[in-house]
């Protein structure tokens, strides 16, 4: 059986393939819009601090209480209060709320 021609030859498509998989993945396709700069600044200020956040992804979905583990430069890691954690493509998030801690001192 023959294939058509608009189907170019296995070794093409793997070449393809594998110069994808050898494209540095620290280098974005796009450049990232100001919202996404944004939120991105927020996980990192919310990890630097230790603060809790809620996360609002596009879908309408909401993270309550969670805080931030590690911060990529497409991703991030969050951990929710029972321990467990969460993969996040930056491009889904809405929104992050950050929670700060409040110290209540004493009068002296």
């Amino acid at each position: 059986m023959t294939q058509p021609l608009t189907i170019p030859p296995l070794r093409y498509r793997l070449r393809a393939a594998i110069a994808q998989l050898r494209t540095p993945a620290s280098t974005p396709a796009r450049p990232a819009p100001a919202a996404s700069i944004a939120i991105t600044a927020e996980l990192h200020a919310a990890h630097l601090h230790g603060d809790t956040i809620t996360v609002r992804t596009r879908g309408g979905h909401t993270l309550p209480t969670t805080t931030v583990t590690t911060v990529g430069s497409r991703y991030t890691v969050l951990t929710t209060e029972p321990g467990e954690r969460v993969i996040l493509p930056l491009r889904f998030i809405e929104s992050v709320q950050r929670h700060t801690r409040t110290t209540t001192e004493e009068p002296a």
